[in-house]
């Protein structure tokens, strides 16, 4: 689905970008490893980078209520 998406708009954009971004991110996501949300995180200091533990690329659907308590907490 993504390969042919262009994100050098969005990695430039991503300065003005205002609401808090909060990056969910899991241990055993081998589709999107962790540390690519380091990299968000250095083009975009105020980042915030939260782990949803061991699970895999669908950790909301593996752990909903984990994904959900995320986004309560980052909401509040």
């Amino acid at each position: 689905m993504m390969a042919n998406w262009d994100l050098h708009p969005l990695v430039r954009d991503f300065r003005r970008l205002e609401p808090k971004l909060v990056l969910a991110v899991s241990s055993g996501d081998t589709a999107v490893p962790p540390e690519q949300a380091e990299r968000v995180r250095g083009l975009l200091p105020p980042a915030v980078i939260d782990t949803l533990g061991r699970l895999g690329h669908l950790a909301h659907e593996e752990r909903p209520d984990l994904a959900a308590d995320l986004i309560l907490r980052h909401s509040r």
